[in-house]
């Protein structure tokens, strides 16, 4: 079944911003805070933990919250891959919208395969494509730009990545966050409801997807423990796993909407 929840009419999903380092996840993310109506909105996010902001939609007269989450720079720990995906709903896949970037494009088949790989239903995983523009006055028409543009429809095309959900934004002015948020909602939306319609009755589909009820928000979650228990061992290598007491702490930021 789908790892959605949904409690008093609200949708539950939960999304993984994924892609290399440096491709402006965190930047995503906090215009995300932004649109979330968070205090801390302006505030930059911890590189040293996971940060998660509530976001709440409607989409088709349905109330959804989604909490979206920016592993920060954990992704150095490669055993806690598998807690990012385990039960998330829509991987968020952001890369460089430069042509002198390629690299940031093409690794994300390795995001993809671990995701699919993880997550306890990968026949209800959605991707979403984003491409961070930085330059918005650049010439569309350059050979340079459409060498980048192949390589995006192929990779579209290899996945099985729907054209709707490649999205080109710009987190410095906001341009396209908010389009391509809503439309990875309006996909994971729609690709619960045609499993539940499959496998359920009219009846049942009215409930679908309350098996999977944990929450991220959860303190002891296992991701939590995992990270604190991946930081205890690279601390007791002599490694700088950690920047503070404790381990690193989840923050959540809630949608006032």
């Amino acid at each position: 079944m789908a790892v959605s929840s949904q409690v008093s009419g609200v949708a539950q999903f939960s999304f993984v911003l994924s892609g290399l380092a440096g491709v402006g996840k965190t930047a995503i993310f906090n215009h995300l805070k932004k649109l979330a109506g968070s205090p801390e909105a302006t505030e930059p996010a911890s590189g040293g933990g996971i940060d998660c902001c509530i976001y709440s939609t409607v989409v088709r007269g349905l109330k959804c919250k989604i909490s979206i989450f920016d592993t920060g720079g954990l992704e150095r720990y490669a055993s806690l891959t598998s807690n990012y995906y385990h039960r998330c709903n829509g991987v968020i896949l952001v890369y460089l919208n430069d042509p002198d970037r390629l690299d940031t494009l093409t690794c994300l088949n390795l995001s993809i395969e671990s995701a699919l790989s993880y997550n306890k239903s990968p026949d209800m995983l959605v991707f979403s494509l984003w491409g961070n523009s930085f330059n918005d006055e650049r010439d569309p028409m350059t050979e340079s730009i459409a060498s980048l543009q192949e390589h995006v429809s192929a990779l579209l095309e290899n996945t099985s990545i729907p054209k709707k959900l490649h999205f080109i934004v710009n987190p410095m002015t906001g341009r396209g966050i908010k389009e391509a948020i809503d439309g990875l909602v309006v996909a994971v939306q729609s690709r619960c409801r045609d499993k539940s319609d499959s496998v359920l009755s009219p009846s049942e589909a009215i409930l679908t997807s309350i098996d999977s009820a944990e929450s991220f928000d959860d303190a002891t979650s296992p991701l939590q423990l995992n990270v604190e228990e991946e930081r205890k061992r690279e601390g007791g290598r002599g490694g700088k796993a950690s920047s503070g007491k404790g381990g690193p702490k989840k923050k959540c930021c809630f949608s006032t909407s």
